[in-house]
């Protein structure tokens, strides 16, 4: 049990390390497209990544692929299409984020969603936060203002975007909440990357983007590293971690997320941070962290 615990640990170390880093990745896809080109090519990949883990996952199990029962299958179908219409808009304004913030910035506040989300709870229907959680709250807020006005200045317009991102970050953790127990979450994922790829084709038809076969080979390395190994190498890592290792530590390593996106901006980019900036971004990991400490359970798969 150890080993197998040790084990899951490492994987999902694994993919908070694929994640944070993915930052870098996305800022430089962004210098030749829009987000919304970025978003629907990096979708439609990770739906790709996911479909031959789907069938030998059917094929070990003995189950069709296709839920037979209505009922399942008008599940499955919902919950991804659900899922993919907040992962879409959740993405993008990531994206537009990463424009104007650094990717080491956009790592820390998006990772805000973990507040997020139980506030939601008590907003929308009126469950309890432990005391905790308002410590963490009161914190994030601090380390926000650390990190997104370094002058004491108003919020800039990337932080907005990265906020907005984190708030629907967190609605999309309680749309897979509420049916992730319902169906098989990677059929559920794999929808979802295509419901989010189509959704943002969409809406880059409407501003008339395009991108040219010069500027898909000069975006080709980042589509590859978030299509890929965002979504499906770390996916996958994600599920196998889940079955060895406690939801509480869990949680704690997917918060490492943020860290490793400030590696990832200053080895990749060449970003630094001011002493102000670190100290934001410490102040929102121990947020993070201490919002996560009374929780049993852990987010879903976010990517």
């Amino acid at each position: 049990m150890k080993k197998n615990t040790l084990i899951g640990s490492a994987a999902l170390l694994g993919a908070s390390l694929i994640w944070g880093t993915a930052f870098a990745a996305q800022k430089t896809g962004m210098k030749f497209v829009t987000p919304e080109v970025f978003n629907a090519l990096r979708c439609f990949i990770g739906c790709a990544v996911l479909l031959p883990l789907i069938l030998v996952m059917s094929r070990v199990s003995g189950k069709p692929v296709i839920p037979q029962d209505r009922k399942e299958r008008r599940v499955l179908l919902a919950g991804g299409a659900a899922c993919g219409g907040v992962l879409a808009f959740a993405s993008i304004t990531q994206q537009y984020g990463l424009i104007y913030s650094t990717a080491g910035k956009a790592g820390f506040i998006t990772s805000l969603y973990i507040i997020f989300v139980p506030l939601a709870g008590v907003i929308f229907w009126r469950k309890s936060c432990g005391v905790l959680h308002w410590a963490a709250v009161a914190l994030a807020l601090l380390g926000s203002y650390l990190l997104c006005s370094p002058a004491g200045a108003a919020l800039g317009r990337g932080d907005l975007w990265l906020l907005a991102c984190a708030m629907l970050f967190a609605g999309h953790i309680l749309v897979i909440g509420h049916f992730s127990p319902l169906t098989d979450g990677v059929k559920m994922s794999a929808i979802q990357f295509f419901v989010a790829g189509v959704i943002s084709l969409i809406l880059a038809a409407v501003k008339r983007d395009s991108i040219t076969p010069e500027l898909f080979r000069s975006i080709l390395g980042a589509l590859l590293y978030c299509g890929v190994c965002s979504s499906g190498i770390a996916f996958t890592l994600q599920i196998i971690s889940q079955k060895y290792i406690a939801g509480t530590t869990a949680s704690i390593l997917m918060s490492m997320e943020s860290v490793f996106s400030v590696m990832g901006g200053f080895f990749f980019l060449g970003e630094k941070l001011s002493i102000r900036e670190l100290s934001g971004c410490a102040v929102i990991l121990a947020a993070v962290i201490l919002a996560q400490l009374p929780a049993s359970r852990r987010p879903e798969m976010r990517r």
